[in-house]
This record gives C-alpha cells, structure tokens and sequence, in this order.
C-alpha cells in the first residue's frame, strides 16, 4: 500500500469515527429527552390520579353526611316512637342492605 493510500484511509477513518461520535451524541440527546419526557408524564399522572382520589374521597364523605343528615331529618320527625324506630332502623338497614342491596332504613310495619 502506498503513503496516499494509508493517508486516504486514515482521513476516512477520522471521518467515519467523528460522524459514528456525532450518532451517538444525537441518540444520547434523544434519550435524555425521552427521559424527561416520560418523567412529566409519569408526573402528571401521578397529580391527575392523586385529584381524583381526593375528588372522590370528598364526595364519598358529602355522601355519607347527607345521608346522616337526611336519616337524622327523618328519626326527628318521626314522633313518639322515635327511639322504637331508632332502635330498628339499624336492623332494617342491615336486611335491607343484605337482600335488596337498598340500604336505605325502612320501618317495620
């Protein structure tokens, strides 16, 4: 092989080596990119779920207050026989609840 020959391959050696060096910087940008990416939105799901968790916390809790409130409403108007009723109320809305998965309090009749 003559010097121009082994010049040549060793320019077209730098260059290969220096365009393989310019690949690999690219895909690791790219990853490091996708990386972030991924980590917003592993973040934004995290904060949309976590919401919603508590959104449905809340109106689980406003529920079962309302439905105090409204069985609360109903033994107060009920009259004299409040504390009968009271006492089988429990009973009521544990059949209830168990047979027609209504668990609203029902009197006995």
């Amino acid at each position: 092989m003559s010097s121009e020959e082994v010049a040549f391959y060793e320019k077209e050696k730098e260059r290969l080596v220096k365009e393989i060096s310019k690949v690999v910087e690219e895909i690791a940008l790219t990853i490091n990119n996708i990386n972030r990416s991924q980590e917003g939105t592993v973040t934004l799901a995290r904060d949309k779920v976590t919401g919603e968790m508590n959104m449905w916390k809340h109106l689980r809790d406003l529920g079962e207050a309302k439905a105090k409130d409204r069985a609360d409403e109903l033994l107060a108007s009920s009259g004299p026989h409040t504390e009968a009723f009271s006492a089988s109320a429990g009973s009521n809305r544990a059949l209830s609840s168990s047979t027609s998965g209504d668990a609203t309090p029902r009197a006995q009749s």
